[in-house]
């Protein structure tokens, strides 16, 4: 069973393997720069709906709760919030924190959109500087989730998931410009905001998955849909 209507749900939808026994929540706030409350409860008051369900009950967080300067944002808080709803109302369930996710995504609210389509447009962007995000392909999520709800027998599961290289914001603009030949045009503000890949405890992919997190991951990913 998959909850939801976007990006998350449709991908899962289309190559996972929809199990009577599993219930995939991805119905919820998208879009990272949300402020309206209304929106936030309205997730809130759906994710209660399914409380009392008995199927494995699967929830994609955020890996910007280990960002210094994100988690101060209302989505990161939130996300921390339906996290804490999960642990105390799920008997079974896996907290998935990704990272920005790659693949064939419309939403312009994600950072990825925003840089590619204001840069084919010609459009002014702002760039963090000293900020670092990292990219994973939606296609990799669907395999490491799936292998994990068949090889985990722990009924309560909070698993970090991201690629080891972590790539700067400048260089996703150089990227950009190369699938595109075109010249972004920016303005540059003083921000660090990186979660390190150092520092957290991710799930590190089997040879099995045929997953290869190599220095080139993130430009082969990109390339691969966006060019």
């Amino acid at each position: 069973m998959i909850i939801g209507s976007g990006f998350i749900a449709n991908s899962f939808r289309k190559f996972y393997f929809d199990k009577k026994n599993i219930l995939i929540f991805a119905s919820g706030v998208s879009n990272s720069k949300e402020k309206r409350n209304k929106n936030f409860e309205r997730e809130v008051n759906l994710l209660k709906k399914y409380s009392k369900s008995k199927k494995i009950f699967i929830y994609f967080s955020t890996i910007s709760i280990y960002d210094n300067y994100l988690r101060q944002s209302l989505y990161v808080k939130h996300k921390l919030r339906i996290e804490k709803i999960i642990k105390k109302s799920f008997k079974n369930f896996y907290i998935f924190r990704l990272p920005q996710i790659a693949g064939a995504n419309t939403n312009k609210n994600t950072i990825l959109n925003y840089l590619y389509f204001n840069i084919k447009e010609q459009k002014k962007i702002t760039i963090w500087s000293n900020s670092l995000r990292n990219i994973l392909d939606i296609l990799d999520v669907i395999k490491i989730v799936n292998f994990c709800i068949k090889k985990n027998k722990k009924k309560k599961n909070i698993i970090n998931i991201m690629n080891p290289f972590n790539i700067h914001i400048i260089t996703i603009v150089n990227i950009f410009e190369k699938i595109l030949k075109k010249k972004a045009i920016y303005n540059i503000i003083k921000i660090k905001s990186v979660a390190d890949t150092k520092k957290i405890n991710c799930f590190k992919p089997p040879k099995i998955l045929g997953i290869k997190f190599t220095m080139n991951y993130t430009d082969l990913v990109l390339r691969k849909y966006f060019k």
